[in-house]
């Protein structure tokens, strides 16, 4: 794809971040990649429904979301690669923070934005490392 059909296509990005959300890569646990969009459950669905409710005026509905969950239905992964997606194509500046209460959680959790962050085009990812994520662990 040549520049202009790459900005082109990030406009369109900047426009409707969810398109993004659902293009993005995952592995599943036996490590196979799918496109997120073609793997979605319904619960998956309902949570970046209601992450893309905007107000009267276009401004996010929902500004802090704390989720208590039933295991296994995939809400981390998908409030995660919402976050990144949100974060990657935002022309303002935006904090979000994803918390896990043990190491090898967080370590598949930086596992998967690694995975997504390599998705983007080498022209406009910005660098990132581990280095850059800070967490602390309090066993």
């Amino acid at each position: 794809m040549n520049v202009t059909g790459e900005l082109a296509a990030l406009n369109r990005l900047y426009e409707n971040p969810r398109l993004y959300v659902e293009a993005l890569s995952i592995r599943d646990k036996k490590k196979r990649v799918h496109r997120f969009g073609d793997v979605l459950t319904g619960e998956q669905r309902q949570i970046l429904n209601l992450l893309d409710k905007k107000d009267e005026w276009g401004r996010p509905e929902v500004t802090r979301l704390a989720l208590v969950k039933a295991r296994q239905i995939g809400a981390t992964t998908t409030v995660l690669l919402d976050r990144f997606a949100r974060l990657s194509v935002s022309r303002e500046p935006l904090l979000h923070m994803i918390a896990s209460v043990k190491e090898p959680q967080a370590d598949k959790l930086l596992g998967m934005l690694e995975v997504a962050h390599n998705q983007i085009p080498d022209r406009y990812r910005r660098p990132a490392s581990r280095k850059e994520c800070k967490w602390r662990w309090s066993p």
